[in-house]
């Protein structure tokens, strides 16, 4: 099933795609989207992620990055991200002002 997927998708890249004029709206496009997501994840869940991808592409849509999830997952977390309006921020360490720093604010506060 596989194979015969990847066929129709470089049947439609290299014969239907040249005839259409240029619009999608996602990065990676629709076909190379189609590609990796049946590499990664085969016929049947691969198929599954294109024709979501497919219907997701509509004057609508944000577009924008649309990466094919990782193995085992349904989403790429990106659109959940965004939806919800908070992204996981990175921790960052508290940093505190050095010794020399520190003493220069105390030192110039002193001063008359």
């Amino acid at each position: 099933m596989k194979w015969f997927l990847k066929l129709l998708v470089k049947f439609y890249r290299y014969v239907i795609s040249p005839l259409l004029p240029q619009r999608c709206i996602y990065y990676p496009t629709c076909s190379t989207y189609a590609m990796e997501a049946l590499e990664v994840h085969g016929g049947f869940k691969g198929l599954i992620l294109i024709i979501k991808r497919i219907l997701s592409c509509n004057p609508f849509a944000k577009g924008g990055y649309d990466p094919v999830p990782e193995k085992g997952r349904w989403s790429n977390g990106l659109k959940d991200a965004d939806q919800t309006g908070t992204q996981e921020q990175p921790e960052v360490e508290s940093q505190q002002p050095c010794q020399c720093c520190s003493n220069q604010k105390s030192d110039s506060a002193t001063k008359p």
